[in-house]
């Protein structure tokens, strides 16, 4: 199941600067509602965090001494 983040919302719709993340399938509609204080919310748009050729997940990998040695 994806991971999403919220913006909690003040009284004029506006977004205060405060976040949550909530893990629920895709299927279920998104929250409006904080599941714990109740105070309104709305799903923020953020970009994904994909593990590419050049990301640091990979990068540790890619310069281990055995593949140093191998690539020379």
């Amino acid at each position: 199941m994806p991971t999403y983040v919220y913006e909690i919302l003040d009284k004029s719709g506006q977004p205060t600067g405060e976040t949550f993340e909530a893990v629920h399938s895709m299927k279920q509609d998104a929250m409006t509602k904080h599941p714990q204080t109740g105070r309104p919310c709305r799903r923020a748009i953020v970009a994904p965090n994909i593990a590419g050729k050049w990301s640091d997940i990979k990068g540790k990998s890619a310069l281990s001494n055995k593949n140093l040695e191998r690539l020379g």
